[in-house]
């Protein structure tokens, strides 16, 4: 101490000027590596496997946020709700596609009533039928007549 303080004012290097940074008082804290049972030592040489030391230090690794949920069910119950807005959606999207293109052929009445060996209700009725399956309307107006003889007979077996 005799060295640093001769004459009560600190000299040569351990003195500082008006400018110079204040000192900071080190002290020893316990890492949470350390705290583990771990070296900072022991973690760096089981971390380098190429041999090499890193000239950086690597940032620590962000905290993800925690969700906790009080009750599991309402999770459960909140899952089905949307899966099944999102099914309803569905089914309404491709209800709305069906009826868009659910139109019938202007002909099929007159192309019905012109098919030989049945009762004009026997066809109003299968006319009935197609008029409520647009699909099926389609694909009877592109038959052949013969076909269509075998449609409107194994309707009528069917049905009447």
């Amino acid at each position: 101490m005799q060295t640093i303080f001769s004459n009560s004012l600190a000299t040569g290097a351990y003195s500082k000027g008006a400018n110079d940074p204040l000192p900071i008082e080190v002290t020893e804290e316990v890492s949470p590596i350390e705290e583990q049972g771990h070296t900072i030592d022991e973690i760096t040489e089981s971390g380098n496997t190429n041999g090499g030391e890193s000239s950086g230090s690597k940032p620590p690794l962000a905290k993800k946020p925690k969700m906790t949920v009080e009750d599991p069910n309402i999770a459960m119950v909140t899952m089905i709700g949307q899966s099944l807005g999102n099914l309803a959606t569905a089914i309404t999207n491709m209800m709305n596609a069906f009826n868009s293109d659910g139109e019938i052929p202007e002909e099929l009445y007159d192309t019905m009533m012109s098919i030989p060996g049945f009762d004009t209700a026997q066809l109003d009725h299968y006319y009935a039928y197609l008029c409520d399956h647009p699909p099926q309307a389609r694909a009877f107006y592109k038959l052949p007549l013969s076909s269509k003889v075998i449609w409107v007979a194994r309707y009528i077996k069917e049905h009447l």
